[in-house]
């Protein structure tokens, strides 16, 4: 532990360093991996799932003892594994944290390990809609609740994505979101693309693709997009009108 420790265990990222530590790692291990680590949210994910439900509740008292900077990423690792073993453990650890920020990192935990069980998104609305409006708002209950809504409302997603106030969680909810739309809601993965902040060449990429699939299914409605959209700046319409088919044949 004390040897992986010295490069803040990045091995871990290594296949099966992390199933190794986990199934023999004690409470009090997990916690000075959490205060050692760079990336000590995903440390704990990562580790704790091969660890024993004892070692993660016992873990989760330790929360205290968290470092400042670690406890928000490290409480919404915790409640994911909470929530896995029980859910309504792991939604009381949530919302019992004092600290906003935690809280809102440890109810997006939860949110994370909802999305991937049956009617996840049902329950995932209603525990959202009891939250305080400020853990609502806040940059992690945004990205995950966004990721877990796009099915069934990708326009919806679209704007609480928007709402992030990190660029980098916004540039990665919204580009997740564009690649889960693309076929589904092809307006909505484009704008989503625009909102995200990459550079003028990744939109191309990523909006040329999403264009080219469109018109191979539906054509007309791809050509009706470009020709009176309001997310594609006209500049750009251009270039993206020799990429699909226009009906009655040809290109663009």
């Amino acid at each position: 532990m004390q040897f992986m420790a010295r490069n803040h265990f990045e091995d871990m990222w290594l296949p099966g360093v992390a199933k190794a530590i986990g199934e023999s790692a004690t409470a009090f291990e997990l916690l000075f991996i959490a205060n050692s680590t760079i990336h000590p949210g995903e440390a704990i994910s990562r580790i704790g799932e091969w660890a024993s439900p004892s070692v993660i509740n016992e873990f989760a008292g330790l929360m205290p003892s968290v470092g400042v900077g670690a406890e928000p990423q490290v409480a919404g690792a915790v409640a994911g594994l909470l929530s896995h073993i029980n859910l309504d453990r792991g939604i009381a650890f949530a919302t019992a944290q004092t600290d906003e920020n935690a809280q809102a990192w440890a109810i997006s935990g939860v949110f994370d390990e909802l999305r991937t069980g049956p009617n996840g998104e049902n329950a995932i609305r209603s525990l959202y809609s009891t939250l305080p409006g400020s853990v609502q708002t806040s940059d992690p209950v945004r990205f995950s609740y966004g990721n877990a809504i796009w099915g069934s409302d990708p326009a919806a997603a679209l704007q609480i994505l928007e709402g992030i106030g990190s660029p980098q969680m916004r540039m990665t909810g919204l580009l997740a979101l564009s690649g889960n739309a693309a076929s589904s809601s092809p307006e909505t993965a484009i704008a989503a693309v625009y909102a995200s902040g990459i550079s003028e060449q990744g939109i191309y990429n990523h909006v040329g693709p999403i264009l080219q699939n469109w018109s191979a299914v539906d054509p007309l409605a791809a050509a009706s997009f470009l020709s009176s959209t309001q997310i594609i700046p006209p500049a750009d319409v251009t270039k993206y009108s020799q990429m699909i088919a226009v009906p009655g044949g040809g290109k663009g």
